[in-house]
């Protein structure tokens, strides 16, 4: 029976982590071993632009024994991948290069619609529960260090998705050098939260009743783990979990850092992510919600996967993206008769002259979403739609794309 050993690294805007797996027909995916290490690099691209060079030394220190660990697992196939934190620094591409040239470890920028889309896969590790949620109306809540991911399933497929940047390491970082007093740091938070989530309710969820909320990133998780064991409760109905939440409410870091047994770093970062929890479940009709547990680290497992068909997987991720990019063609008033006529044209083309162009799989998804996006440039100006649908389209964010597929 062939065994993948996998790893995956994850260099985030809080912390540096990586999961080793064992990959398998037998087993699936199974954990072997977990790193991590508290590293805010975020909070040197939030406040200053760029990353400090105390802290691209400290993190090359980190993945050079990450890169020991790996060896010692005789590890045959790894990703690499860093979000926010250093994509958004000025300096990122000498971090990059140092980190290469220090560590052998070659890390690749995602873009926010690449890493929520491979953490949503990361979901395949409890995949009857994920199927049985999103056969309803259910929202996908990824609240991470640099930004927040609202993704909006209904009938097992994505409707659409958006992502606010509101990460609770960047709102910690512009609020605590606002106030140090709880209440009005509290008040501070809510009233940057509710612009924001108030926009998205009336743009996508008058039409989409949402009857759950899955839950993903690490603070959710360690807000959601109680007694003196420490477990983590994995499901709450709102009554739980506004009764959670009012536990927490007007406690400092240090409280809440004694209470949940963590750090007071840490413990800062949960105040702003149950705010946004708090405020999805007042803005829609949910009854529950889902904590499974998953990181990008396992997305990145199940990404690798489905990418070297190792596994079967019943769920249709580009589907998802198809179904996503529909409905914003159908927001800016697309006729999808033309649509569906013109892709039945696009497909024979490409398909009669694969021997002409030699172009791939992926090189015909993108094509069928530039034909569903071709007309949307309409809804502004009938003269210059060409130009119009260009703009929409680069300041969109279509999931699972990267920015240069999305140019």
């Amino acid at each position: 029976m062939a065994v993948t050993i996998y790893a995956a690294i994850d260099v985030g805007s809080y912390d540096v982590q990586m999961k080793i797996y064992e990959i398998s027909a037998k087993n699936k995916i199974v954990v072997v071993d977990h790193l991590r290490y508290v590293l805010e690099i975020g909070k040197d691209t939030y406040t200053s632009g760029k990353v400090e060079a105390d802290t691209i030394n400290e993190l090359c220190h980190v993945l050079k024994n990450f890169s020991d660990t790996m060896s010692m697992y005789r590890v045959s196939a790894y990703d690499a991948y860093s979000t926010s934190g250093i994509r958004e620094a000025k300096n990122c591409q000498i971090i990059l290069d140092r980190i290469k040239v220090s560590t052998g470890i070659s890390v690749q920028l995602i873009s926010n619609a690449e890493q929520r889309f491979i953490a949503l896969k990361g979901l395949l590790f409890k995949n009857e529960k994920f199927e049985e949620l999103t056969s309803e109306g259910t929202a996908v809540v990824d609240v991470g260090s640099g930004s927040i991911q609202i993704s909006i399933y209904e009938k097992g497929g994505l409707i659409t998705t958006r992502n606010l940047k509101l990460g609770t390491l960047r709102i910690r970082e512009l609020l605590y050098s606002l106030s140090n007093d709880r209440d009005h740091f509290d008040y501070l938070i809510n009233e940057l939260i509710d612009n924001d989530i108030d926009a998205f309710k009336r743009m996508h969820l008058n039409d989409a009743p949402i009857n759950n909320i899955i839950a993903l990133g690490d603070d959710i998780v360690q807000f959601s783990r109680k007694g003196s064991e420490n477990r983590l409760k994995e499901e709450m109905n709102r009554k739980q979990f506004m009764e959670r939440f009012k536990s927490f409410e007007a406690k400092s870091p240090q409280q809440i850092s004694d209470k949940l047994l963590i750090s007071e770093e840490k413990a800062s970062l949960i105040i702003p992510c149950v705010q946004v929890y708090k405020k999805v479940f007042e803005e829609t009709q949910a009854q529950c919600i889902w904590i499974p547990n998953i990181d990008l680290c396992d997305g990145m497992a199940a990404h690798y996967c489905i990418r070297n068909k190792l596994l079967t997987v019943n769920h249709d991720f580009d589907k998802d993206v198809i179904l996503s990019v529909t409905n914003m063609a159908k927001r800016y008033m697309t006729d999808m008769d033309y649509v569906e006529a013109l892709q039945k044209n696009v497909n024979t083309i490409f398909r009669e002259t694969k021997k002409l162009h030699g172009l791939q799989r992926r090189d015909e998804f993108l094509l069928q979403i530039a034909t569903i996006l071709s007309d949307i440039g309409k809804y502004v100006s009938s003269v210059d739609s060409s130009e119009c649908a260009y703009d929409i389209i680069t300041h969109s964010e279509i999931i699972g794309l990267s920015d240069e597929e999305r140019e």
